[in-house]
């Protein structure tokens, strides 16, 4: 029993330390981007020749999601689907004799099938393998493992709606690509720290969250909309100690939080 609540608490610490990594890296990362549109705007405005579609909102999809990606260390995919989606409108765009028009959208929904089938599995992220080894330590202990401590749902071209009754959730990864997905965690328990990776692209997702979780966005949206619609209620304050910290990307989607 020591011995797991050590390991647990050594998970909860080491997602911790990732979770301000990643904060510092996206302020560094952040400010670059920020100068470097201010020193493209600036060399403009002194005549230097700037090809047209880098000022295009196309090229503003592309970088957003670069910047996704390596704040992040390219470590999911959501990134690949952002720079995907402005650049197959781009190329409609500014090389319309490629023809690509009509196949444009066939061409977008095999490219995300296709990341989807080869993207790297969580087995080889930290995440994954901590879950891996709490469940080896649970099931030498004799104690019931849920596949639900670990979340894995994908919605394409379609909908799924699930009920998480986890009472060690361990965060996961829900997907919505041209289709929607409700997961309910109500019922759901965890103590410290969780990641969990929401990706909406073309699509939408509502997570049902406890209202006292205490939520960390990481998520950005592209032509996309994040909500957090949960009630705030002075019985329901936040709980420091079940920190949820969200990952992922709203392009052309939404994702929305929700409580009850």
């Amino acid at each position: 029993m020591e011995r797991r609540n050590n390991q647990n608490l050594f998970d909860q610490q080491n997602i911790a330390e990732e979770w301000e990594n990643d904060q510092r890296r996206g302020k560094v990362l952040g400010g670059i981007f920020i100068v470097a549109v201010g020193v493209l705007f600036l060399l403009r405005e002194l005549g230097v020749w700037m090809p047209v579609w880098l000022f295009t909102w196309q090229m503003l999809v592309i970088a957003i999601g670069l910047f996704v990606g390596l704040k992040h260390s390219f470590r999911s995919f959501g990134w690949m689907i952002t720079v995907l989606v402005g650049l197959a409108f781009m190329l409609k765009e500014f090389a319309p004799w490629l023809h690509i028009g009509k196949f444009l959208w066939p061409i977008v929904i095999i490219l995300v099938g296709i990341f989807m089938i080869f993207k790297p599995r969580r087995d080889a992220c930290a995440g994954r393998l901590k879950w891996r080894q709490y469940r080896r330590e649970r099931r030498n202990s004799g104690t019931s493992v849920s596949g639900e401590d670990y979340i894995d749902f994908n919605a394409v071209f379609g909908s799924i709606n699930k009920n998480v009754i986890s009472k060690s959730f361990r965060g996961g990864e829900v997907n919505a690509v041209f289709g929607g997905a409700e997961i309910n965690l109500m019922k759901s328990d965890f103590e410290g720290k969780v990641e969990l990776e929401i990706n909406a692209v073309f699509g939408g997702v509502r997570m049902i969250i406890p209202p006292h979780w205490t939520i960390k966005s990481e998520i950005a949206a592209v032509m996309g909309s994040v909500e957090d619609n949960r009630p705030m209620t002075t019985d329901k304050q936040p709980d420091p100690d079940k920190v949820v910290i969200l990952q992922g990307n709203a392009v052309f989607g939404g994702i929305e939080l929700q409580s009850y």
